[in-house]
């Protein structure tokens, strides 16, 4: 599936899909029971992967390029640069998100989420549930 110019919203279908985006801030939406190994191409923009659609906590490394995992046996995902995707929003389980070096705003929402969004300047949201926050070399800015 390819995007057109603007801000579009890509899912894949059954089986493995190449989802790719072109300019414009695309969201690539990711869900559990839509089986298969998929990859994302676009490394033009401001891309999210919003997997708040699944029913069970993942694990995300923005700054892998081979398949990852996300729902054993069921859902693999892959991105084609290390630069795809900038903002994440996870899923109402427990999430480990791994940003990349762009600047990420990682969405635990529910569970109990561990968020290291390693370089760049990044935001990090947690919601319900009890959060861990992983900083490493970079200055802490508290907002109110």
């Amino acid at each position: 599936m390819y995007s057109g110019s603007g801000h579009d919203y890509l899912t894949g279908g059954i089986a493995n899909d190449l989802l790719a985006g072109r300019s414009g801030n695309d969201t690539y939406k990711v869900q559990e029971f839509l089986n298969g190994a998929d990859t994302i191409d676009d490394s033009v923009g401001v891309n999210t992967l919003d997997v708040s659609l699944m029913n069970v906590g993942v694990t995300v490394d923005l700054a892998r390029t081979n398949m990852q995992s996300l729902y054993p046996g069921y859902l693999s995902l892959k991105f084609t640069s290390i630069n795809t995707i900038s903002n994440f929003e996870g899923t109402s389980g427990n999430d480990t998100i791994l940003g990349n070096s762009l600047n990420n705003e990682i969405r635990g929402e529910g569970g109990h989420d561990v968020i290291e969004g390693r370089a760049g300047n990044d935001r990090y949201v947690g919601g319900p549930g009890s959060d861990r926050f992983v900083f490493s070399g970079l200055q802490l800015v508290l907002l109110s």
